[in-house]
């Protein structure tokens, strides 16, 4: 995934998704130096975004980076800091749109009309 020169091996890696995804979250693992390590840069529906990559300066501790916040990604381009690079594994994603409770909201706002309709009748 990335051209190894002696012992460097961070070149950015791109992950394209043929069909937009959702929820998406990896892990991460390397010789990891204290704070920033690396940035996750996120192309979405309707724009980008970017998610620094944190290392706590333990050796081969794993880190976790959570892309939830974005809907409908499309692109990751993860680019290290980290001179010997990084290992990346399970990612995870949904693939389509975010489920959504519908009768449980339409019933929620149902019952919020319902509820000011009664205040309002009860006033008059």
């Amino acid at each position: 995934m990335c051209p190894v020169n002696g012992l460097e091996c961070n070149a950015p890696l791109t992950v394209t998704f043929t069909n937009p995804v959702n929820a998406l979250t990896f892990g991460f693992v390397g010789d990891n130096d204290t704070g920033v390590i690396g940035t996750a840069d996120v192309t979405f529906t309707g724009g980008t975004g970017s998610v620094d990559l944190i290392g706590d300066g333990n050796v081969f501790s794993a880190g976790f980076v959570d892309l939830t916040a974005f809907a409908d990604v499309t692109q990751v381009v993860i680019t290290m800091t980290n001179p010997v690079g990084l290992a990346f594994d399970d990612f995870t994603f949904t693939v389509g749109a975010l489920a959504v409770p519908e009768s449980a909201t339409l019933a929620l706002l149902g019952a919020g009309l319902a509820g000011l309709a009664f205040a309002r009748r009860r006033t008059a």
